[in-house]
């Protein structure tokens, strides 16, 4: 399942507290738990494919049920990407991620078949 309000998304993502914790080894994912509006955290796990492929993992109820993308997923994104002092857009379709002329990465969800597709810019 792909969101529907993208961008709504996008914006709670940046509200939500992350504290990562950093792989011990190149190539190991990143993990981090991220604060919620909920009771409860929520544990997110990201890899990075050297085909620009990223692969996530989440333990909230939409991720469990086969969303992708959902905002605990963004916000670790989105502090994996202040990083480098980029910032980060995400879209429902490649053919719109690639009308912003960025760097276009896959967005999916472990063992699943749905994508989002992400855009990095760094700020001028």
């Amino acid at each position: 399942m792909k969101p529907t309000q993208l961008k709504s998304l996008q914006s709670k993502s940046k509200q939500l507290e992350v504290r990562m914790i950093y792989p011990e080894r190149q190539g190991e994912p990143f993990r981090a738990v991220v604060e919620s509006n909920e009771p409860l955290s929520h544990t997110v796990t990201i890899r990075f494919h050297p085909d620009g492929g990223i692969e996530t993992e989440c333990t909230c109820a939409w991720a469990q049920h086969g969303g992708v993308g959902c905002s605990h997923v963004m916000a670790v994104l989105n502090r994996l990407a202040a990083r480098k002092h980029s910032s980060l857009s995400f879209w429902a379709t490649p053919e719109e991620a690639r009308k912003q002329k960025r760097r276009v990465f896959k967005l999916t969800r472990a063992r699943g078949r749905e994508s989002l597709w992400v855009t990095s810019r760094r700020p001028v």
